[in-house]
């Protein structure tokens, strides 16, 4: 249980190869990335459809209408499906899936990173406003991101997720920490 909870028969290595080439993410190379799960994917779902950008009175609001509005048809076997190899199951069809259960919907990006499945980018309200305020100090959209973490293939929203919180295993109070070099602007990201 605590391997499975602590991650530690994961490997990253490839992750780590990757992040060593990037100046904003080769401190991760050092050991960070290893994302603290429950020990089950239900507990995972609850906690993040419960604690996800929003007040517990928003929360209740939003479970209890998602279940009334759209009931939950037939059996999901949350377990198989958090243990699926990706070779078994994608990205896209776990994906797929999480969006489907009645509470889940748009949190399914929060979801995969705690299942270890590393591709989606999670843009929510933290997330878009933490990244401007990194680089450039200004909106960015999803395109701007998505090139800047795409290299990254299966680790994508690990690396993202790694970029916006690295302040967080730090004792350096100083806050926000230097922005990263913003990327050429494109006439289309304006």
């Amino acid at each position: 249980m605590v391997r499975h909870v602590l991650r530690l028969n994961e490997d990253l290595s490839q992750f780590y190869a990757m992040v060593e080439e990037d100046p904003a993410l080769s401190w991760a190379a050092r050991g960070a990335g290893r994302m603290v799960r429950s020990p089950t994917l239900f507990e995972d779902i609850v906690k993040t459809v419960c604690t996800t950008n929003c007040a517990w009175s928003a929360t209740e609001r939003s479970i209890c209408w998602r279940w009334r509005v759209r009931p939950p048809a037939g059996t999901v076997d949350l377990e198989a499906l958090g243990r699926a190899a990706p070779e078994a199951l994608s990205d896209d069809d776990v994906a797929a899936r999480l969006i489907a259960l009645p509470v889940v919907g748009p949190y399914a990006a929060q979801i995969m990173l705690l299942m270890g499945r590393y591709s989606r980018i999670i843009y929510d309200s933290w997330t878009r406003p933490t990244y401007a305020r990194l680089t450039s100090g200004r909106a960015v959209k999803e395109a701007t991101i998505r090139r800047r973490f795409g290299r990254y293939g299966r680790y994508a929203g690990l690396a993202f997720w790694l970029f916006l919180t690295q302040h967080w295993g730090t004792r350096d109070s100083a806050w926000p920490p230097e922005r990263e070099a913003a990327p050429p602007e494109r006439a289309r990201d304006r």
